[in-house]
Formats: structure tokens, C-alpha cells, sequence
């Protein structure tokens, strides 16, 4: 696992990811300590801004696993895929408002304050949430004005159709935005200017193609449940078993992760056997291994089991009935059932 440093704050894991780290490194060996300091300036106002979006979320019942930093910005990892469009627009703007409020609390200070360095302070401060709030309003998703765009849009035309219009609009703003940094370019000879927004342009144009995939998902999930694409025909685990007698279960029944029917319930993949020396599947218990996991009603809507397993980052989960174990569900089944659903609706 790539290096990386994790801590909390409201309750929010927040990471920064090994490239943000080494981007720090390579600026502080290229431009000083100063210009370390004046990106964690910048980059401390873009996880307040991502924070702003996951307490908006959180208070609408949204789950928020964590906040990523990146080199080219913060992520908020959000795992609900039904959001209605009223919250979805609070929580897109709720970024760029708090960007904005800082700016207006910074202009207030300067008027009162024209010492150094808080005034060189102050003026990073507006320029640095100036940029961060005018660029998130961009109409391009996944930024916060393509979010806020869809959201207003999804009101007259519903989820699916609104992606899509949001994408189109994505993809001419990325289009205009490459024309305008190509001109600056070679007139200004900027081409760093070119580089770095080309980058961002790929990361729109990669982001808004997965919002229409998860949008896609969502309509043609529509009266699908889990009964529709479960296994019924379970082998459990008994968790006392080894992990050697777990392997064994799992050639004969060529499967690659099992229930294990212990309290909580929990599962056992061929990834967590490989971390682990062969030599020691005898000794080491099932129970003490696999993962806990969250289970599926048998009459469950399709969609909240597929956001379950993207919550646990599990490709497989139990299905119960009546307190009982009746059945597994796999990723890989529901999304052939979206494909066949979504193909039986094109007809």
C-alpha cells in the first residue's frame, strides 16, 4: 500500500494521498519552504471546502467515508447514489459559499489591518478561495457547479436525462477550456499553464463519464431487488474452521469468497488468504481473518445492496430472510442484471 497520512476531523477520515505529499516535496525542493508553505495555504482552504460539502451531507443523512487530497484538488468520497436533487444542491454549493464567506471575512480584516506579513497573509487568503470558488462553479461535473446544474435540471427531466445534458455541458466547457489555455499558451508562452489544465481537463471529462455510469446504474436499477439477482445455493463458513480448511471449501466449490456465519456475520475472500503466509493457513482461524459485513434483506431494493458493497469495498454479501441466511449476492451478478434490465428497457 502506497504511503499516505490519515486523521480526522468532524468525525471525517481525511487522507492525503501519497502524490499530494510528494507534490510538497518536489515544491519545496524546487521553490523553498516558502512556496511549501503558501500550497498549504491553498490546499487548507480546499479541505474546508471539501468539509463544507460533507457536513452539509452528513446533515442531510448522506454518508461520507473520507476526504482525499490530491495534487489537483480534494475529493469527498460519498457513497450514498440516491440523492435527491433539493440536497444534492445543498451540498454542491455549500463549497463555493464557504469559499466566498472567507473571502468577504478577509476583505473585512484587511480594512482594519495593514501590517505585514498579515496582509500578504490576508491576500492569499482572498486570492487562494477566489479561485477555488469561481473555478467549482464551472457548469462541468463532478465540479459543484455541474453538480448544482444537474440537481436544478433533475427537477424537470429526472435523474438520468439531467446526467446526461450535465455531461454534454462538460464536455464543451473542457473543450472550451483547452482552446483558451492553448491560445494563452503560445501567445503568452505558458505552456506549464497548458500542461496543468489539461490535466484538470482530463479529470472532468474521466469524472462526468462515471457520474453517467453510476446514473445509468440507477435508472435501470428501478424495481429490481435482491431476490432478483441473488444465489440461494450459500456455502457457509463455520468460523472456528482454519484457513486451510477455508481454501479447501472454496476449490471444491470454485468460489472465490464465502460467508462466514458468525456474529457478526463476516466474509472470506482469496484476497485476504493471499496476504497471509501459505504456511500458516493451519493455525489461524476464518473468524480471525475475514471481514465483517454488512447483509442484505432478501426484498431489498438492488441499488441500496450495490451501495453496501461499495461502503464495505466488499464484491460479495449475505442475503437474509427471517434472521436467516438464505442466499449471497456478488457485484458481478448485479451488474449483468442492470445490463439486461437496461437492454429489456431499449426495446
Amino acid at each position: 500500500m502506497a504511503f499516505s497520512i490519515n486523521f480526522k476531523l468532524i468525525g471525517i477520515e481525511i487522507e492525503l494521498h501519497w502524490s499530494f505529499l510528494l507534490l510538497l516535496l518536489l515544491i519545496f525542493l524546487s521553490a523553498g519552504i516558502d512556496a511549501v508553505l503558501s500550497i498549504s495555504i491553498l490546499f487548507t482552504f480546499v479541505v474546508l471546502h471539501e468539509l463544507s460539502h460533507s457536513y452539509v451531507a452528513m446533515r442531510n443523512g448522506v454518508e461520507v467515508r473520507k476526504i482525499t487530497l490530491f495534487p489537483i484538488g480534494g475529493m469527498a468520497m460519498i457513497d450514498d447514489v440516491s440523492i435527491p436533487p433539493e440536497v444534492e444542491f445543498r451540498m454542491a454549493i455549500a463549497g463555493p459559499l464557504f469559499n466566498f464567506v472567507v473571502v468577504a471575512a478577509a476583505l473585512l480584516v484587511s480594512l482594519f489591518i495593514n501590517v505585514e506579513p498579515v496582509k500578504s497573509l490576508l491576500s492569499l487568503v482572498i486570492e487562494a478561495n477566489l479561485v477555488l470558488g469561481l473555478f467549482n462553479l464551472l457548469p462541468a461535473i463532478p465540479l459543484d457547479g455541474g453538480r448544482v446544474w444537474r440537481s436544478l435540471r433533475e427537477r424537470k427531466v429526472g435523474h438520468l436525462r439531467a446526467t446526461i445534458d450535465a455531461v454534454k455541458l462538460s464536455r464543451f466547457i473542457i473543450a472550451m477550456l483547452l482552446l483558451a489555455s492553448a491560445i494563452i499558451a503560445f501567445v503568452y508562452d505558458a505552456f506549464g499553464f497548458l500542461i496543468w489544465n489539461s490535466i484538470i481537463a482530463a479529470v472532468i471529462y474521466i469524472g462526468s463519464g462515471s457520474e453517467l455510469n453510476v446514473a445509468v446504474i440507477k435508472s435501470s436499477a428501478k424495481g429490481l431487488s435482491v431476490r432478483d439477482a441473488a444465489n440461494f445455493s450459500v456455502v457457509l463458513l463455520e468460523p472456528h474452521l482454519t484457513l486451510k480448511d477455508a481454501f479447501s471449501v472454496m476449490q471444491l466449490n470454485k468460489l472465490t469468497a464465502l460467508v462466514v456465519s458468525s456474529n457478526p456475520l463476516r466474509i472470506l475472500n482469496y484476497r485476504q488468504l493471499s496476504t497471509i503466509e501459505k504456511g500458516r493457513w493451519g493455525k489461524i482461524r476464518v473468524v480471525d481473518v475475514a471481514q465483517p459485513s454488512p447483509a442484505c434483506a432478501i426484498d431489498e431494493p438492488l441499488l441500496d445492496a450495490w451501495k453496501k458493497m461499495r461502503s464495505a469495498e466488499l464484491s460479495l454479501l449475505p442475503v437474509v430472510s427471517n434472521g436467516a441466511i438464505v442466499g449471497t449476492i456478488e457485484e458481478m451478478d448485479i451488474e449483468k442484471l442492470i445490463v439486461l434490465n437496461r437492454l429489456l428497457r431499449w426495446e
